[in-house]
């Protein structure tokens, strides 16, 4: 091979930035999955992540009750149609500037946005939402399972 061989790609902007964006949302959502870790271990849970994310499960979360949920940890309120009826739990926060949590059962918060907050979304049952108005918020707090609840409060954390 000689240097004639080598062929040089030189990232736009827009790639530098895609990458950063992808890489930075990675150690968020480790952040995320550490801090809710770090809470449920507080409040003698039991909780396990598995090896992969196989669209199922990021974490396993065993309450004292002896229930375990199995958890897909978002940033936002989201539904998506391949976890109905699969008994997946979602955790996410009330909003960016509420730190506190909820865990709700996915099929449950899809027919909140589908069946009574009227969302639609192209004729599917995905959807993905920064916003939840306060009446909807309040929705989601009464239907959920475990919640709301501030994983900052067991741990020392201001930058999160």
């Amino acid at each position: 091979m000689d240097i004639t061989d080598l062929k040089l790609h030189i990232l736009t902007t827009d790639e530098l930035n895609q990458k950063y964006r992808a890489s930075r949302n990675k150690i968020y959502e480790a952040t995320r999955l550490a801090l809710v870790t770090t809470y449920f271990t507080a409040c003698n849970c039991i909780v396990a992540t598995p090896n992969r994310d196989d669209q199922d499960a990021d974490l396993l979360l065993t309450l004292p009750n002896n229930k375990t949920l199995r958890c897909q940890l978002k940033s936002r309120p989201t539904v998506n149609e391949k976890y109905m009826g699969k008994s997946i739990y979602m955790m996410f926060p009330l909003s960016k500037k509420d730190s506190r949590y909820v865990i709700i059962d996915h099929d449950v918060l899809q027919k909140l946005m589908f069946d009574k907050w009227n969302y639609h979304n192209k004729g599917t049952r995905n959807y993905s939402s920064n916003s939840i108005s306060n009446r909807n918020l309040q929705d989601i707090i009464n239907y959920s399972v475990v919640g709301p609840f501030d994983p900052k409060s067991v741990v020392n954390v201001d930058y999160l």
